[in-house]
């Protein structure tokens, strides 16, 4: 967010396959162009998973990015 200059637009918690973690959108600004950011961060034992998006403010469908981030799944080792 501190690299948009970002204002916090929510901030929930998330449990996405038994893994739990955060999910915040903000709006700022890159020079004079407007963007949005929405990011989702993941904990699975040891290890931390983080999706994000950025970009101009609008530029992409609300449901264009629920289907980016409802497409995480981590692999079995």
């Amino acid at each position: 967010m501190r690299n948009i200059g970002g204002s916090l637009m929510y901030e929930r918690d998330v449990a996405v396959a038994g893994m739990k973690g955060k999910e915040f959108a903000a709006t700022g600004s890159i020079g004079d162009a407007p963007v949005m950011l929405r990011a989702r961060l993941l904990v699975s034992g040891q290890r931390v998973y983080q999706l994000a998006a950025i970009g101009r403010a609008g530029a992409v469908p609300e449901e264009e990015l629920d289907m980016f981030f409802s497409s995480f799944r981590v692999s079995p080792q």
